[in-house]
Formats: structure tokens, sequence, C-alpha cells
């Protein structure tokens, strides 16, 4: 049966009971589980990310046979670096660097605070280095990153507000105060 809808250019998947083309899956969006109960039914490999079963579909769909459709290599992990492994110079793309506690200490020491939490700033620049597989960024990026999003976040930071005031004998303080605040403020 499948041979059949082949050699029509279509495929028919057992579980929506519905005639797919490679046109109609990829502007389909799917689950992985979905993902893989395909790929069990035409006998494609089912280990991989979501991304690598959308590709074997898809060459299955564009008609290469199933005995040529290989699972994507996987690559060995590189072991996560100890803070003493961590420099300047280390760099994000296959070092083995990961944002954790090893990572976190690192930049605890470096600023010289007891607690370090990383940036969505970092994290997006050490995405984008994974992304385009850029060899060439490093830890020292990684600061600067810090550095730039807290001198963004100081110039931004409003004046803190008094804890306490004292208004007609009364002392207002925390959210009483911010209430008294705003009630200065309405006109009607």
């Amino acid at each position: 049966m499948i041979l059949n809808h082949l050699k029509l250019g279509l495929l028919y998947f057992k579980r929506g009971m519905t005639t797919i083309d490679l046109a109609t899956f990829k502007a389909t969006y799917y689950y992985k589980q979905d993902l893989v109960a395909m790929c069990r039914q035409w006998h494609l490999p089912t280990n991989g990310t979501k991304a690598q079963l959308n590709q074997y579909i898809g060459q299955f769909l564009s008609g290469m046979p199933v005995d040529r459709i290989k699972p994507a290599k996987r690559l060995g992990k590189v072991p996560a670096l100890t803070v003493g492994d961590i420099t300047l110079n280390t760099k994000l793309v296959d070092s083995g660097f990961r944002f954790n506690a090893a990572a976190r200490q690192f930049f605890a020491n470096y600023f010289g605070v007891p607690h370090f939490s990383f940036t969505k700033g970092m994290a997006a620049l050490r995405r984008q280095a994974i992304a385009e597989h850029n060899l060439d960024v490093t830890v020292r990026d990684l600061i600067m990153t810090y550095k730039e999003g807290q001198s963004r976040s100081a110039e931004v930071r409003p004046q803190a507000e008094p804890e306490e005031a004292t208004t007609n004998g009364i002392t207002l303080c925390g959210p009483f105060l911010r209430i008294q605040r705003l009630a200065n403020t309405v006109s009607v």
C-alpha cells in the first residue's frame, strides 16, 4: 500500500487516516510524538531532535528510499568544564562551557560577589554563538555583555523611594507610602 502511494507522490499516515505529501507535511505543525509515530510507521530512524525527525520524514516524502535515510551521527559530548578550566579565553562553542555551577562560581569569583546570576543577554549571546557555530566567542565576550547590561540597567533604574514618610502625624511605610503617593498624584 505504501508503494502505491509513493508512486502518486503521497503517503498514507495511519494515525490520522489522512494522505500526506511533502508540501502538506512542511506546512503542518507536528508534535514530536507524532513525528516519532510517523517515523515508526515508515521504518525511519526514530531517535534525534524534532528537527532531525522532520528531516527524515522530508527526505522520505521526497522519494528517498528508506534504506538510504540514516540517523544523524551523535557527536560525543565534550565534558563540562570545572571552575579551574574556565578562563577569559575559553570558547563558548565546543569547549565544554555550560551555564552551570562551575561557570556561576567563575563569574562570582571574577566579579568578587558571593552569588552570580546569568543574564538574558549572556544566554542570548551563547545561543547565537552555538547556532552560528561561532568559535570566536569567548567568556570575555560574556563578561562584556554582562557589563553592558548592567550599565544600561543602572541608567534606567529609578531613584529609590524613602522607606518611610510622615503625613499629618501618621507614619507611612512600604506599600502604604506608595498608595499615599498615588493618591496625591490623582486629581479629579
